[in-house]
């Protein structure tokens, strides 16, 4: 995959933290190349800053990143409807928060748009935003 990669090209630079008892926790950071080596590529950060550096790295750490602006421009999120399993995990979501899963009851409209809703979860009506869906 690291063939792929040339002058010009986005790429996710992968690095993390090892803490003290070995956990590895992955961390991604967004460049462009600026030049390619037979082992190392020069980078800049991306989008480009006031302040940014130009710095090498390792081919083997670097995933291109590409897509198509007519995919972009098509793709849209799946808006829950009646009836659909959901999961409704907060604005505030984080890995420890608690998610609720079930059946979208019913919508809420609100200013014309779908604002609040009840989602069905064993036996309890659970209130949530609509915004804070996403379909199972």
């Amino acid at each position: 995959m690291t063939d792929a990669i040339e002058k010009g090209v986005i790429v996710a630079i992968i690095g993390g933290t090892v803490d003290r008892s070995g956990k590895f926790s992955p961390s991604v950071q967004v460049c462009k190349v600026i030049e390619c080596g037979s082992s190392d590529l020069l980078v800049c950060d991306f989008p480009r800053k006031s302040f940014s550096r130009v710095f090498k790295v390792p081919k083997s750490i670097c995933v291109p990143i590409s897509i198509s602006k007519d995919t972009v421009l098509s793709s849209k999120v799946l808006l829950p409807k009646i009836g659909d399993l959901v999961l409704s995990f907060g604005s505030r979501f984080s890995e420890e928060k608690d998610t609720v899963t079930g059946i979208l009851f019913s919508i809420t409209y609100s200013e014309g748009r779908p604002h609040k809703c009840k989602v069905l979860s064993g036996e309890a009506f659970i209130d949530s935003l609509y915004d804070e869906l996403i379909v199972i």
